[in-house]
Formats: C-alpha cells, sequence, structure tokens
C-alpha cells in the first residue's frame, strides 16, 4: 500500500495511534473505526478516572484494541509496531502542571 493511501481510505489497515485517550487521538481511533481501519490505540490512560475516558473521549481500556502503555516503553512498542501498517502520533503531555512537575517525562 503507498503511503499516501492512507489519506483517501484507511480500510483494511492497521494503525498505531499513539495518545488515543486525548482530544485529538480519540478522534483520529474513532474515524479510523469509522473508515474500517484498525487502529491500535496506546495510551497511558492515568490522566484521569476511566469514566473520564469513557464520557468524553470514547475510549474504554477494556477495548480489545486499546492498549494501556506509555510510548517510552520500548519494548511495548517494539511488540505493537510488526503489527501496524502506520503510526499516527498523537501522543502529549498536554496538563502544564504534570509538565513542570516532570519536564524530563514528556514524550
Amino acid at each position: 500500500m503507498h503511503h499516501d493511501d492512507l489519506l483517501h481510505s484507511p480500510a483494511g489497515s492497521t494503525v498505531l495511534v499513539t495518545g488515543c485517550a486525548g482530544l485529538i487521538g480519540s478522534r483520529i481511533t474513532l474515524r479510523l473505526r469509522q473508515l474500517g481501519g484498525t487502529p491500535i490505540a496506546l495510551c497511558t490512560l492515568d490522566a484521569y478516572p476511566p469514566h473520564i475516558y469513557r464520557d468524553l473521549f470514547d475510549v474504554d481500556a477494556t477495548d480489545p484494541d486499546v492498549i494501556p502503555g506509555d510510548i517510552k516503553d520500548t519494548a511495548l512498542v517494539n511488540w505493537i509496531m510488526p503489527r501496524c501498517d502506520y503510526v499516527i502520533h498523537a501522543a502529549a503531555l498536554a496538563d502544564v502542571a504534570a509538565c513542570t512537575r516532570r519536564p524530563r517525562s514528556t514524550p
């Protein structure tokens, strides 16, 4: 599959979406599903209680395509990558206070 094909239709493609539980990543993941793509959704899921992810972002950690984890976990990312056709990197640490407390831990 040519790399431009994803822009036209992700149907049949497996796409790693980092930051799947954030505002942008959750919308990308939802849209991929709607268009027939298979997202592998990776996110730490540690900023809010589980019901916030479900209610606001449509992300449920019990979904089989959601993988709770950190993009800094090299072993996990190396395990996921061979299963993917594409990667959409939307992970970020958006909480200013958390960035200030842990400046070296940002993605």
